[in-house]
């Protein structure tokens, strides 16, 4: 006679996806990972350029984010767009924080577990790299750009460990804040 050991995973499914500690927990966890990954790439023994850093720091972010629905008894949402996640937690960001995570939504999908999206995008096919790249593109004539110009909306060190870090904190402030 076979022993049907499922109920032992329902009963671990119900209990961590109903449990918005484990999904906070989850968020740090990601996010301690990220930091590791950069020191290490900041050091040089990294050759990546920062992308899964960055990847990991997305995952953080939605994992957070999803924590509050959780929090709240919600089935948290199946996408990953940051922007769209912040609307549930009612907290306010500024524009350069919402193009950061729009940029870290491009890492979860463009940089995540597979080289390329699973599937592509209908319309526009570029969109996922467009919204990688158009934040640091100067836009200025080349003259302003020399005369040290710029009109970029974000800088590559913005999505340095350190920089992240602070808008993770306010986040992950106005969750314990709430919650624990």
């Amino acid at each position: 006679m076979e022993v049907n050991f499922n109920w032992i995973y329902m009963s671990q499914f119900d209990v961590w996806s109903n449990n918005p500690a484990y999904w906070h927990d989850k968020a740090t966890t990601l996010m301690h990972a990220s930091e590791i990954l950069w020191k290490s790439y900041e050091s040089g023994e990294l050759l990546d350029g920062g992308n899964t850093h960055r990847f990991l720091m997305g995952l953080s972010f939605e994992l957070i984010f999803k924590a509050f629905y959780v929090a709240e008894s919600q089935d948290p949402p199946t996408h990953h767009s940051l922007n769209d996640l912040t609307k549930h937690c009612n907290f306010k960001l500024n524009g350069k924080d919402r193009k950061i995570l729009e940029v870290l939504t491009g890492y979860i999908v463009w940089e995540g577990r597979y080289p390329t999206p699973k599937k592509p995008k209908k319309e526009p096919c570029y969109q996922g790299i467009k919204e990688q790249t158009d934040p640091f593109i100067n836009t200025l004539p080349i003259e302003k750009q020399l005369d040290g110009e710029s009109n970029q909306l974000l800088k590559r060190s913005d999505f340095d460990f350190e920089h992240l870090i602070d808008l993770w904190r306010k986040i992950n402030d106005a969750y314990v804040g709430k919650y624990i």
